[in-house]
């Protein structure tokens, strides 16, 4: 068994926030890989706290952003480093999409995307 094989990146505004989050999914694949596939899936988990793996990237998905204007704000910023067809996705919000997407230069690159917990256990893994 091994996961899909993308490459993710995990942005925050600091390494100590992305840190814990590598460090659950290294024990999360020990749980569902074995051998070599532990490693290999790990290595395509990586930091980014400047936000280059943006750009290129075939989907950008945002996490546990607060608030209108700080979303926003990110929003810009990864608009300016995505290709035309790449696409945003976005945790479902209070905050209506259609709202959201204002920022952006191609705004129907915004989709709400929600995973049902635990995530670990849905059937993409296999």
């Amino acid at each position: 068994m091994r996961l899909r094989g993308f490459t993710v990146t995990l942005q925050d505004r600091e390494e100590k926030y992305v840190q814990p989050a590598l460090g659950r999914a290294r024990k999360l694949f020990e749980k569902k890989l074995k051998g070599p596939d532990v490693d290999a899936a790990t290595a395509r988990l990586k930091m980014d706290v400047a936000g280059a793996g943006a750009k290129g990237c075939a989907s950008g998905h945002r996490g546990h952003l607060r608030g209108r204007e700080r979303k926003q704000d990110l929003y810009k910023k990864l608009d300016a480093v995505m290709g035309p067809d790449e696409v945003l996705a976005t945790n479902t919000s209070s905050i209506r999409l259609e709202t959201l997407r204002t920022v952006l230069k191609q705004p129907t690159r915004l989709v709400g995307l929600h995973f049902f917990n635990p995530v670990a256990k849905m059937r993409w893994w296999k």
